[in-house]
């Protein structure tokens, strides 16, 4: 995963909407989210994470809700 700001970490691509700033707890989630999902979100973003725990993302609070909702999992 390209460490890239102006793009959503959920769907890798500019898309409408306001990008919000994820860290710690959110970035947790989303990888545990993705393994449950059987994605491949997680390969790169876990690296990164492990590498630099102060690290951030950027993504759309509602992709993320989404994405990590148990309802939609």
């Amino acid at each position: 995963m390209e460490e890239v700001k102006d793009k959503c970490v959920i769907y890798g691509t500019k898309i409408a909407g306001k990008l919000a700033t994820a860290t710690g707890a959110r970035i947790e989630k989303i990888i545990e989210s993705s393994h449950k999902r059987g994605d491949d979100i997680h390969v790169s973003l876990q690296r990164q994470y492990e590498a630099n725990k102060d690290m951030t993302i950027t993504c759309h609070h509602n992709c993320v809700s989404t994405y990590t909702s148990s309802e939609h999992i």
